[in-house]
């Protein structure tokens, strides 16, 4: 699809996602040349967080590049965790990988200023990197 072209701009009220219903989400996204940019906001009152991401399909090997802040998330009330009744999360993650599917991607996962809290312990990871290569 190298000489498609689309645009979405608009609002979400609500979907539902594991048995949680999300509210309050915005998007933007164009795909153009092969290259999907796409910024996500959401303003839920367990889930506060902007996405923002490209991929880049144009050659044999896909990019991804996307970046996500997370102001507040409770993985307890969304249904991500179970296993204990508080697991808040919030932190920057910052993903730069290279690859055609999930078994062949390469590149970096990075974290910052990440605070973990559950019922047991608050923990804090200032930086945290991870690098796979080909």
């Amino acid at each position: 699809f190298p000489n498609m072209f689309s645009e979405i701009k608009g609002s979400i009220a609500a979907i539902d996602i594991n048995n949680y219903t999300y509210n309050n989400i915005s998007i933007s996204a164009n795909l153009k040349n092969e290259i999907l940019d796409c910024n996500l906001s959401l303003d839920d009152k367990y889930l506060k967080a902007v996405f923002n991401g490209e991929v880049n399909m144009s050659s044999k090997i896909n990019k991804y590049d996307i970046k996500t802040s997370v102001n507040f998330a409770d993985f307890n009330k969304i249904n991500l965790v179970k296993s204990d009744s508080i697991s808040i999360f919030k932190g920057d993650i910052e993903i730069k990988m290279n690859g055609t599917g999930v078994n062949d991607l390469y590149g970096s996962l990075k974290t910052n200023n990440c605070n973990y809290k559950n019922s047991k312990k608050i923990f804090f990871i200032n930086e945290f990197n991870l690098r796979k290569t080909k």
